[in-house]
């Protein structure tokens, strides 16, 4: 119902290393999963990425050479070749494509904690 919605949009904010995340769209909360435009998390945690428009995929190289590959609605993603499951699938919303925060940072060995009361993932590179 309308509490749900209400809950979803509350804001969430994700720093790292202490410096807040500047995204152009903000965090959102779905099945207690923070989502976070993926352009901004992974770039904000030293990575390239690509984005291939056909397959829905977006590869991300980090500068020490792990390579992550998330497709759009796929609850697995793959790390140096290796199947990972996601609990929560990247997804696009309004026209931004949106990935798990956690699973993003753990990924590329970073410690992440969840601040409930200042409703913030804190995430240590």
């Amino acid at each position: 119902g309308n509490f749900a919605q209400r809950e979803q949009s509350a804001d969430v904010s994700i720093t790292i290393n202490g410096e807040t995340l500047q995204t152009d769209t903000p965090p959102t909360i779905e099945n207690n999963r923070t989502l976070a435009p993926m352009r901004a998390i992974f770039e904000a945690l030293g990575c390239t990425i690509e984005w291939d428009d056909e397959t829905k995929t977006v590869t991300a190289a980090a500068d020490d050479g792990t390579v992550i590959t998330l497709t759009i609605g796929e609850m697995f993603a793959m790390k140096n070749g290796e199947v990972l499951e996601l609990d929560c699938a990247a997804k696009i919303e309004n026209g931004r494509t949106v990935v798990p925060v956690r699973f993003i940072a753990e990924a590329l060995s970073c410690t992440v904690n969840w601040n409930n009361d200042a409703r913030c993932v804190e995430i240590e590179k």
